[in-house]
């Protein structure tokens, strides 16, 4: 029989948020502009580029020369909510004196308490003098866009068997015995949940519906399917109750931690557990050192193969039985969160930690 046991922490005095690092220290010249196109914040890399400190709130493309060169991908960018790379270089514009990798990256400002996040757009201009240390940044990213074309035409293929096996399961619930009314109610709620995923994986922004939650509402929906799935898989939560709420899509958020937690079974875990906790001074990949949440999937199998670890989060890559889906798709749904999965621990406890953003 599958048990469950819990390790609550006692909740703690929260200390104050690390300050963001400031990024004028930076040569990477960094500008993040709203959906409007209108200047959000720069960098002083980016006013040296400019030749000017224009005013928050001025359109892009009227700051100069600089403007005018970065402003149709940019509007390229916001309009088709995909990453843009483009080379420019002084022959390009005589007002660049060195050649850039330009990085159009869309994102979306976090909430404030039920209302969603702001479109906006970060621009990242790399001098190819310094480009390897932003190659495996920039290799990441391409490995994003590629999943999100991926996944869309996925999940076209998915979406056709879903109603029918919602029809047969509600059949299948007037003839089974009322004892059994349990699995024939998880049956449609995860057809339900899945139909809805794929709504969001046809969807071009993929975000799903934010809104503000407790962390424990997917884990414990993860925990129900865990039990329903592997009856005699030993499962622990080790929750920190002080915890805060969080910014996110319950049903995006419940397919990632259980991708998660399935690869490791088909791994050859028998033992899985959940923890969260709270880390100061994570760097996200906004490119911020801040406090984030973090929620921990450990399991008790072989391990992460040491020719694995540098490709865990490519789409096929597989060392167990699955597909080799699971884990790129729980980092899609951590990017979609403004957080990141990664590998926290290879060997015996395997540990993927995933990382959110707090306020």
């Amino acid at each position: 029989m599958l048990t469950v046991r819990s390790a609550l922490k006692e909740p703690t005095a929260s200390a104050p948020a690390d300050p963001p690092p400031s990024l004028d220290e930076l040569s990477l010249a960094v500008l993040l502009i709203d959906k409007d196109l209108r200047l959000r914040y720069l960098n002083e890399a980016a006013i040296g580029c400019a030749g000017q400190n224009p005013a928050l709130g001025t359109p892009l493309e009227s700051i100069g020369p600089l403007g005018e060169l970065l402003g149709p991908s940019a509007r390229r960018a916001i309009a088709q909510r995909e990453i843009i790379i483009q080379g420019f270089s002084p022959e390009s514009s005589s007002h660049l004196n060195q050649a850039y990798d330009v990085a159009f990256t869309p994102t979306t400002s976090p909430g404030r308490g039920s209302e969603p996040g702001e479109d906006r757009l970060r621009i990242e201009m790399m001098p190819l003098a310094g480009r390897a240390e932003y190659d495996q940044s920039l290799k990441e990213r391409w490995r994003r866009e590629a999943l999100g074309r991926f996944t869309r035409s996925l999940a076209h293929e998915i979406k056709n068997p879903l109603g029918g096996m919602r029809g047969a399961a509600q059949l299948l619930e007037s003839q089974v015995d009322p004892g059994l009314h349990e699995y024939t109610k998880i049956i449609v709620a995860e057809v339900d949940r899945l139909a809805r995923l794929v709504d969001n994986l046809q969807s071009r922004r993929g975000g799903g519906q934010h809104q503000r939650l407790n962390i424990y509402r997917p884990l414990e929906r993860v925990c129900q399917l865990l039990r329903a799935q592997y009856p005699d898989l030993d499962l622990v939560r080790d929750y920190d109750p002080s915890v805060p709420r969080l910014t996110g899509d319950t049903d995006m958020l419940v397919q990632g931690f259980l991708n998660i937690a399935i690869n490791a079974v088909q791994a050859g875990a028998s033992c899985i557990t959940l923890r969260t906790r709270v880390k100061r001074g994570v760097a996200l990949p906004d490119g911020r050192s801040r406090s984030a949440l973090a929620v921990e999937v450990q399991d008790n199998g072989p391990g992460v193969p040491e020719d694995l670890q540098a490709m865990l989060f490519v789409p096929l890559v597989s060392g167990a039985d699955g597909s080799g889906m699971g884990l790129t798709i729980a980092q899609r749904v951590a990017h979609q969160h403004g957080g990141i999965v990664r590998l926290a621990g290879a060997g015996n406890p395997t540990i993927m930690q995933w990382l959110f953003p707090l306020p």
